[in-house]
């Protein structure tokens, strides 16, 4: 039995489980924005004969699009009340 006043420990499956979960969640985030953006500018480029150097400026897009978003969800995991 507990004593009263004291919090019961979570099992340490959870937490592997939440911090795989996050690991995920921070990948997919992470290298989503960047195909999505690279998927748009080769369809541009074809499409409407852009230079080759819109692929690079919509990589660098992705890249700050990802960050953003991990910097997010690290923030609420971090500072989470």
């Amino acid at each position: 039995m507990r004593e009263k006043g004291k919090r019961m420990h979570k099992k340490k499956g959870n937490d592997i489980f939440y911090t795989f979960g996050l690991v995920m969640q921070l990948g997919i985030s992470f290298v989503a924005p960047i195909l999505l953006m690279i998927y748009v500018s080769v369809l541009a480029v074809r499409h409407w004969n852009l230079p080759k150097m819109a692929i690079l400026v919509a990589i660098l897009i992705g890249l700050a699009a990802g960050a953003v978003n991990v910097y997010k969800l690290l923030r609420h995991f971090f500072y989470k009340k």
